[in-house]
């Protein structure tokens, strides 16, 4: 369950530590929100795997256009990303094993019915 802050917003430091733990040596964690509970930082695997952790505050004003634009350019293989087949609940269960062995690596959407 997520923390609450003192506002009453979720903040969610797993998340942070979860990003951290899945980077490859020499990958780069870029940290776009946060809350005010503190994730852990493991200052070994940092070092050890030599990884890079960073933070994106700002954006311009016209940052959401220019995302908007590039993603339906079709510049981007966003096929890649998210699947086109959603999966039934009663089958969820092979296509997390497919997401944790790492033979899945889109996106699925999952419908209940």
């Amino acid at each position: 369950m997520p923390r609450r802050s003192p506002a009453g917003r979720s903040t969610y430091p797993a998340a942070f530590e979860a990003g951290l733990a899945q980077l490859r040596p020499g990958g780069t964690l870029v940290i776009v929100g946060t809350g005010l509970a503190h994730p852990t930082l493991e200052q070994n695997r940092v070092l050890l795997r030599e990884l890079v952790v960073t933070g994106a505050f700002n954006y311009d004003a016209t940052g959401f256009a220019d995302a908007l634009d590039l993603l339906s350019s079709g510049v981007l293989p966003l096929s890649g990303l998210v699947s086109p087949v959603n999966v039934r609940l009663e089958d969820i269960m092979p296509t997390v094993e497919g997401l944790a062995a790492g033979t899945i690596a889109q996106k699925m959407l999952v419908t209940p019915r």
